[in-house]
């Protein structure tokens, strides 16, 4: 019995000894081997031990600058501040010196006191939860007094928010672990970032990431024990990356001054969604591109941040442009054909705006005036695939943003983040249905399907007043080194496919002044400068058989100015009251009267 018992023990302890032995060659081997890719999620288990024992100031992000064209930071700026860490406890023997510093801040000491005395974590000085700037020279007398702990440094304003413009455009940073393991995978490998960094989630923050990413953070950091409290003799740590090349800087196509007039207007108009896209019209450089509604900072997945301007919308009458194209180039109409609006088609519920109608005019006077039966029965003539040549020559069912197979190692490059393409019938319409005159009715006044961006618009209007020529849109002209040269130039690039031909060009033109002139945008008569254009209403919601109260969607894509243009620009201004004024038309020519008064301070200034 006894013999039986002792080997059940020898066993038992032959046992424990094993699993011991087995958990030694385990911690063995994670501690020496397994150190940077522990578990299935690769966890580096060095940097998480170090991570632990050290607490630290990211004072720069190592980020790259984006700049407008004119080399104006439009991320924000570096600016002095005071830093203190806990190490700042330890001053009983610098009451002199702390006395100084509060004359400094002009702030009591007793404040100053307790407040260093209370720190448990490294931060940036506020003063009533806003941040205190100081003057370098400020920085450099802070620095003499020898405080342990307390330092004034540079520190990153990556967009404060009293300065931030272009927000949809330019989007946001943000955490996102999942993200950044599957997109920078490489980035991880090379400690270049970490799953916890910042980066790009949308705009050309996200899409010019891999550029933007810069070599690694300013960092000013310190140790602690296991309790959390600083290790003495150790200091403070002072990390920075060293290469005068990088972090790159991106040089936009936007003029910092027009893109913040341009906001103002919004906001003064009270648009409160909506957007604003201003072409260059000999290049298609994004000279303005604003969006609302107004983002929501702290909460980047707030629906705020939507860049409008990228996304499509029923046009309503800035469709006739292209129905007009395809009728003059088709040869189904020329500017003096002549057409009855009885204000209802005879047979239908299909009415022009005008109730009465417009009686007998030409095809130019329908145009100027939107004759919705005119532009409808022009729709059934041309048919459903003609119009949507016509509205691809125009560029308007095509990616318009600047995009290649290729950049650097990156594969379909796309400058905008998340354009939509337009479309002028839903890909699941069946073709019956695309060519029932019903239908091709309510698509020739730009309803039903019909779907467009404001930046295909304004590229559109840009097109038109080309002669035909189509460029991709440019948002970022070239990346350049910290030193000034060019690490990257992106050319200006064709929109592929055919377009119309020069002389429908030039009719659109006429007819685009005529609308100016003596149609629907005869309110920009009174202003002292000439424009060209097409106004457009498109219902939201709502209509005669809903309960729902009516809104509609109001455009206006025009030029400037008429004769010579230098700026293509389309308003659009979401979900506003039946039978109010357009107020994309107010919103331009506010826009347009700047533009006017910035030129004629230059002739003055040039004078």
């Amino acid at each position: 019995m006894k013999s039986v018992s002792f080997k059940r023990l020898v066993w038992l302890l032959l046992l424990m000894t094993g699993g011991l032995g087995l958990l030694l060659v385990r911690l063995a081997y994670v501690q020496l081997i397994d150190t940077e890719g522990f578990s299935k999620h690769q966890i580096n288990l060095i940097k998480q031990a170090v991570g632990q024992r050290q607490q630290q100031l990211v004072l720069d992000s190592g980020r790259g600058e984006i700049t407008d064209r004119y080399g104006k930071s439009l991320t924000g700026e570096t600016a002095y501040v005071l830093v203190l860490f806990p190490l700042s406890q330890k001053n009983d023997n610098h009451d002199e010196q702390l006395q100084q510093l509060a004359g400094i801040l002009k702030v009591p000491f007793e404040q100053l006191k307790a407040e260093l005395d209370g720190l448990s974590e490294p931060r940036v000085y506020k003063q009533y939860g806003q941040m205190v700037y100081i003057t370098e020279s400020q920085a450099e007398t802070i620095n003499q007094l020898g405080i342990p702990g307390v330092l004034g440094l540079p520190y990153e304003l990556r967009y404060p928010p009293d300065q931030r413009i272009a927000s949809h455009l330019l989007g946001y940073l943000g955490e996102n672990p999942d993200f950044v393991r599957q997109a920078f995978a490489e980035e991880l490998a090379q400690g270049v970032l970490t799953e916890n960094s910042k980066v790009g989630i949308s705009g050309l923050e996200r899409t010019f990431q891999p550029f933007l990413q810069g070599t690694g953070p300013t960092i000013l950091a310190y140790y602690v024990d296991g309790r959390g409290f600083p290790l003495q003799g150790l200091g403070l740590k002072y990390m920075a990356q060293d290469n005068p090349f990088y972090p790159l800087v991106l040089e936009t196509t936007l003029d910092a001054d027009l893109q913040q007039q341009v906001e103002q207007v919004l906001d003064r108009r009270g648009v409160d969604q909506g957007a604003v896209v201003i072409l260059d019209q000999e290049t298609s450089e994004i000279l303005a591109l604003a969006s609302r509604p107004h983002v929501v900072r702290d909460h980047p997945s707030h629906p705020s941040w939507r860049n409008i301007a990228l996304n499509r919308y029923p046009p309503g009458s800035v469709f006739k442009i292209v129905i007009a194209a395809a009728a003059l180039e088709e040869e189904a109409a020329t500017l003096d054909s002549r057409y009855e609006c009885p204000g209802v088609l005879a047979g239908t519920q299909f009415h022009c705006w005008k109730e009465d109608g417009h009686g007998s005019l030409t095809f130019a006077e329908a145009f100027y005036q939107s004759c919705n039966i005119v532009f409808g029965q022009l729709a059934i003539e041309l048919g459903a695939e003609t119009l949507e040549r016509y509205a691809r020559k125009l560029g308007l069912i095509d990616y318009n943003g600047w995009h290649a197979d290729a950049v650097y190692h990156l594969s379909d490059f796309h400058q905008l983040d998340r354009e939509e393409q337009g479309q002028v019938f839903a890909p699941d319409r069946p073709e019956h249905e695309k060519n029932d005159d019903l239908y091709l009715l309510r698509t020739g006044i730009g309803q039903l399907d019909v779907q467009l961006t404001p930046l295909a618009v304004a590229n559109m209007m840009a097109t038109i007043t080309r002669g035909g020529l189509k460029y991709q849109v440019k948002a970022v002209n070239r990346i350049t080194y910290q030193t000034g040269g060019s690490f990257y130039n992106f050319p200006a690039q064709r929109l592929p496919g055919p377009s119309i031909s020069p002389y429908t060009a030039y009719q659109l033109q006429k007819l685009l002044a005529g609308v100016v002139q003596e149609g629907t945008a005869q309110a920009l008569n009174d202003r002292p400068w000439q424009a060209a254009g097409k106004t457009g209403t498109a219902q939201a919601n709502g209509g005669p058989f809903s309960a729902q109260a009516a809104l509609n969607h109001h455009w206006f894509a025009g030029y400037y100015p008429a004769n010579h243009p230098r700026y293509t620009i389309t308003v659009l201004a979401l979900n506003q009251p039946e039978n109010t004024a357009n107020l994309a038309l107010a919103v331009f020519a506010d826009v347009v009267d700047w533009l006017e008064g910035r030129e004629a301070r230059k002739a003055g200034t040039n004078g």
